[in-house]
């Protein structure tokens, strides 16, 4: 799988001269309503390449930080699933402001120059350009205008919380502590990556400080996790605090942490 930057895209530094049946969004936690669009994209045509264009950084960091909580995945946990899932080309733009500034026609415009885009798949609340004020049914008219074919997604409901599946709903079930829930929604168990945070080795415990993890946390409690790195896998006892979360294992075999069960709740 080929990542490029939405500069090198703009900029003309990478071609892309196949025809691409893209998706367009944060994929924040690659969970089920995602790969419906995966599949979309995937089954277009057989001559298509499968591309997805995301942030490295979820906008809303930047738009709601008071109260965006953390992101489901970190960037490479969702090129790994992407991967795994046959997309074979990401175009990772950073959500700066002359990003933002872009209004949906412009945005469409570029991306239409840089590439042979042939087909777009997103979903029903998909928005685009400056103030957001472009919604997709603005897009499906808009492109389709143009000869390029646009799918809007019907929602994934789950049956159990007669919501759509989302990666607000998978954040909001991460800070409860249910799991459980979590794995179903996200069609994988959820894990922090904990690759290039700040480890602290403090007595017999690793620790990190929560301000130092991008991603959502379930709130303070006693978790049964599985430790991953150095291709092995250790079973171990992890607590979160008010500002840190620590295990037990040496700091230094530890890049990602994946999450079990509950064991307790510090509530």
């Amino acid at each position: 799988m080929r990542v490029l930057s939405w500069e090198q895209l703009i900029g003309a530094e990478v071609a892309v001269s196949e025809p691409v049946a893209m998706s367009i969004g944060v994929f924040d936690g690659v969970h089920r309503g995602h790969r419906c669009l995966i599949e979309l994209i995937r089954g277009y045509a057989h001559d298509t390449v499968p591309a997805v264009l995301t942030f490295r950084q979820n906008p809303a960091r930047r738009l709601r930080p008071q109260y965006y909580h953390g992101d489901v995945e970190s960037f490479q946990q969702r090129l790994e699933k992407l991967k795994q899932l046959g997309v074979t080309t990401v175009i990772a733009a950073e959500f700066t402001t002359q990003f933002q500034q872009l209004t949906g026609e412009e945005f469409l415009d570029l991306l239409r120059a840089c590439l042979p885009l042939r087909y777009l798949a997103i979903g029903p609340n998909f928005r685009c350009g400056r103030e957001m004020q472009m919604t997709a049914r603005d897009v499906r008219r808009y492109l389709e205008n143009l000869g390029v074919r646009v799918d809007i997604a019907i929602p994934v409901v789950d049956n159990d919380i007669k919501l759509p599946v989302s990666s607000t709903v998978i954040r909001r079930a991460v800070l409860d502590g249910e799991l459980e829930r979590v794995r179903h929604l996200l069609g994988s168990d959820f894990e922090v990556d904990v690759a290039d945070v700040p480890l602290q080795q403090h007595g017999s415990q690793c620790r990190v400080r929560k301000r130092d993890c991008l991603q959502v946390l379930p709130q303070t409690g006693l978790f049964e996790v599985e430790l991953l790195g150095g291709g092995s896998t250790h079973r171990d006892t992890l607590e979160i605090t008010e500002n840190h979360f620590g295990w037990t294992q040496n700091c230094n075999t530890t890049d990602r942490i994946r999450f079990l069960r509950q064991l307790k709740s510090h509530e």
